[in-house]
């Protein structure tokens, strides 16, 4: 899927464990990460449709280390940048210091 297109929206700092400093990024994609996915799988996607919002996206949640360099995960997140911001707060179980 590395053919499709990102970008950043926002970044943010919490606390793992209430000591370590990581962050988190925000990423805007201009594809339906299930859709894709279930295609890449060899699906029939024939009678399904991407599901992005008004302006063609979606967003993912990225988790990285403190300095925003370092990768170590994702979390796929929905059509809204409040509500993918409310996951990503639900994930961590704590509030999010965006920036």
């Amino acid at each position: 899927m590395n053919e499709f297109q990102e970008r950043e929206i926002v970044k943010g700092y919490w606390l793992y464990d209430g000591l370590l400093k990581e962050g988190v990024i925000i990423k805007a994609i201009a594809y339906d990460y299930w859709y894709e996915l279930e295609k890449s799988d060899g699906l029939d996607m024939a009678d399904e449709q991407p599901e992005l919002n008004a302006m063609g996206e979606m967003y993912m949640i990225e988790w990285t280390d403190h300095m925003h360099k370092i990768r170590e995960s994702f979390t796929v997140g929905t059509l809204d940048l409040d509500s993918t911001k409310a996951v990503a707060e639900v994930v961590v179980n704590q509030r999010i210091d965006w920036v």
